[in-house]
């Protein structure tokens, strides 16, 4: 998804500043979060805490989650960059489209699979954030022309893609590229070209910037949403386990892979 940047914090050796958080603090945001958005605000932080020491050591910044609507509207997931890191995450993410108003154009503004979204679709949106925390903040910020087609994200698409189980392909930089294109040859008689958009990896842009489900919904593999299998079992009373139809199978935690700074 999207960052937005607030402010500069990059220290002398060209990275942004990583600031120690009191645990006073993250004992207060994790109470706020129960505060505001009961279940679902203890989930993002229990699923952040996972997704922090199963991907990243625990050496990500600590991270306010919020559960709102996302400034860029038909986001589900967003992350501000300022003095510490903001991660917006749309209520619509838990509650799948089952409240959708008949008639209503605007219901699926993300164009979601019906039964794809759910607390284990919002698990990968959390870590999608956590990538742009950990570029943003230990590696220094994406040098690419976006956030998502910077040589940081692929790096971390590719590292990260079989440690949730997505093999055999490849994520690539996308590049203006001239290629051939059918038509009558020319009058030097060569085929005719035209400058496209390339991707130097197995998978389009539009799937890298929508990682995880971008990918898996490229690779026909969406049905892992549907299973409501979780990596790690949520601290929740089972009713509420029970009312998102989710289990734990952590079988699906792979083996590391050794993450570079």
């Amino acid at each position: 998804m999207p960052i937005a940047r607030t402010g500069s914090l990059v220290t002398s050796n060209g990275r942004l500043q990583k600031r120690s958080v009191p645990c006073g603090l993250i004992e207060a945001s994790k109470d706020l979060a129960h505060l505001y958005w009961g279940d679902e605000g203890v989930f993002a932080y229990q699923a952040f805490e996972h997704i922090n020491e199963r991907f990243y050591d625990g050496q990500l910044p600590w991270v306010l989650i919020q559960w709102a609507p996302t400034e860029w509207g038909a986001c589900l997931g967003y992350t501000r960059v300022s003095q510490e890191p903001v991660v917006t995450l749309h209520p619509s993410i838990m509650r799948g489209l089952g409240y959708r108003v008949e008639g209503d154009q605007h219901r699926n503004p993300w164009g979601v699979e019906d039964g794809v979204l759910g607390a284990v679709y919002a698990y990968e949106v959390i870590l999608h954030e956590c990538m742009h925390v950990w570029i943003e903040y230990v590696l220094g910020g994406s040098t690419g022309e976006s956030s998502h087609n910077c040589p940081e994200w692929i790096a971390e698409v590719n590292r990260i893609m079989p440690l949730i189980g997505i093999r055999g392909v490849k994520a690539g930089m996308s590049k203006p590229k001239r290629v051939a294109v059918a038509g009558e040859l020319t009058k030097r008689g060569k085929q005719p070209t035209k400058v496209m958009r390339v991707s130097d990896g197995d998978l389009p842009l539009g799937a890298v910037s929508r990682f995880p489900h971008g990918v898996r919904r490229h690779l026909g593999l969406t049905d892992y949403y549907c299973r409501r299998e979780l990596p790690f079992t949520p601290d929740l009373p089972d009713e509420t386990l029970e009312r998102w139809r989710v289990t734990c199978n952590c079988a699906l935690q792979h083996e590391r892979l050794e993450i570079t700074t």
